[in-house]
Parts: structure tokens; C-alpha cells; sequence
């Protein structure tokens, strides 16, 4: 039976359990971020009721898209406001560096500093400085998860002031380098799989029935995507201990 594009009491409980999560681990440690959960609430139905009209209900269930689109659009609007708070300067020197990095994958360049700085005809000084800076929503084993959801990894939004230089850069380096892994993925079905496993922690069961096949399909593709990033994420220099472990796990059925 097709599964319409309803917004049912049910799913705006799911919802909420998000927003309450999301406000706990990116809201309520700072960052200049000031949203209350009821705030990200609104901003998740309202993010999955715009994603309604890409909605294919031959291609999966609905309430599994809506739960993906309202988590992403609460998390892009943390974001934002984390930029925000940066002031004018600092907001547009993001949004460029953004848009370069964009265009630089849309043109299967890796954005790395020095294809950035030239890009934006920045110093790669410059490039340093403002990566750094920006808002990420980062692990920290120092703030607690308010409800349990399908990311059990607590977080704040972070930048290179309240975390020091160094480990800031090491961050902005692992970021790059797995986001360049992701979008070198053999296929955009690997990479579809692998996010919605490790990052969103999407079940194996809403997936297979999203992908109309067995578990075990979509457990082998996603083995497949985790051996490709830690083979790719090693052959740019960065250990693999951790890496294999992160990108394999099993998870929930």
C-alpha cells in the first residue's frame, strides 16, 4: 500500500523527540545559538512538509523521508544561526567559502585550502582562519543527550576559539577529508546508504523497504561503502584505526 504524505500525530512526535534531542546537544551549550526545542519543532515540520513534493512513494516510505528532511532542516537552521551570531562579516566570509567549496565538487575539484584560496583569490592564511571558524556541530563526550534517539552521540556547536587551534584544524582536516571520501563514493546509492546508516541511523528494515530489497542487500552495500571510505580515508594520510569500526557498524535491524 502507498504510504501518503500525511502529517500524522505520530509523526510530529518523532519530531519533537528530534527537536528536544537536537536542542539539547546544539542549543543549550552555547555556541550563540538561541532556538528553544518548540522553535526546531516548527522548523522540522515545516522542512518535512516542503520536502512533501519530492516525495516519491515508489522509492520508500514517507514517514522515513519526513523523519530525514525534518532532523536536516533543524540541523541547517542551527547552523545558520550559529553563523549568525558570528556577525555580518564573519556570515558572508562563510557563505563564500561555502559556495567556493560547492562549486569547487561541482566541478570534481577537492576544495582543498589551496584550490580555496584560489577560488576566492584569499591568502591561504585567510582560508585557515575562516575554515576554522566555522560553527560545527561536533562529538564532545561533555554535554548530555536530553532523549534517546537514532544518533546516540552527544554534541555542541564548536569552533576554533572555545576548542583551541589545533584541534580545531585537526577537525576541519577530518572533515574535509571524509566529505571528499563521501563524494568519491562508486555510487550515489553507496553514499545514500552509508549517510542514512551512520549519520541519520536510519534502521536496516525502513531502508530495505526503501530500497524495495533484503536487509542483508542493504547490510552488504553498506559494508562495501565502509571498506571504500576507510581505504579512501587512509590513502590521504589519516590512520584507518577508528575509521573501519565508525563507518561499519551494524546498528539496529
Amino acid at each position: 500500500m502507498v504510504e501518503p504524505a500525511v502529517m500524522t500525530q505520530k509523526l510530529q512526535s518523532e519530531i519533537e523527540k528530534q527537536a528536544h534531542t537536537i536542542y539539547y546537544r546544539y542549543c543549550s551549550q552555547g555556541g550563540g545559538v538561541q532556538m528553544d526545542a518548540e522553535d526546531l519543532k516548527s522548523v522540522g515540520i515545516i522542512g518535512a512538509l516542503e520536502a512533501a513534493e519530492r516525495f516519491d512513494s515508489t522509492k520508500g516510505r514517507w514517514s522515513v523521508f519526513a523523519r530525514q528532511r525534518a532532523r536536516g532542516a533543524m540541523l541547517d537552521k542551527v547552523r545558520k544561526m550559529a553563523l549568525v551570531s558570528m556577525g555580518q562579516d564573519g556570515y558572508e566570509k562563510i557563505k563564500l567559502l561555502r559556495t567556493a567549496r560547492q562549486e569547487l565538487s561541482q566541478r570534481g575539484l577537492i576544495p582543498t585550502n589551496e584550490a580555496l584560496a584560489e577560488q576566492l583569490n584569499w591568502s591561504l592564511k585567510d582560508v585557515a582562519k575562516w575554515l576554522a571558524l566555522r560553527p560545527v556541530l561536533v562529538p564532545t563526550a561533555h554535554c548530555d543527550s536530553y532523549a534517546d534517539d537514532d544518533d546516540n552521540t552527544p554534541g555542541m556547536v564548536l569552533r576554533s576559539q572555545d576548542i583551541g587551534p589545533e584541534t580545531a584544524s585537526m577537525r576541519v582536516e577530518a572533515k574535509e577529508i571524509v566529505e571528499g571520501c563521501l563524494d568519491r563514493l562508486p555510487s550515489p546509492e553507496l553514499r545514500m546508504i552509508l549517510l542514512s546508516r551512520i549519520v541519520h541511523g536510519v534502521k536496516l528494515k525502513d531502508l530495505a523497504t526503501s530500497f524495495d530489497c533484503a536487509m542483508q542487500s542493504i547490510l552488504n552495500k553498506q559494508k562495501k561503502a565502509a571498506e571504500w571510505m576507510r581505504q579512501c580515508i587512509k590513502s590521504k594520510g589519516w590512520p584507518d584505526k577508528g575509521w573501519g569500526k565508525l563507518f561499519a557498524q551494524e546498528g539496529d535491524s
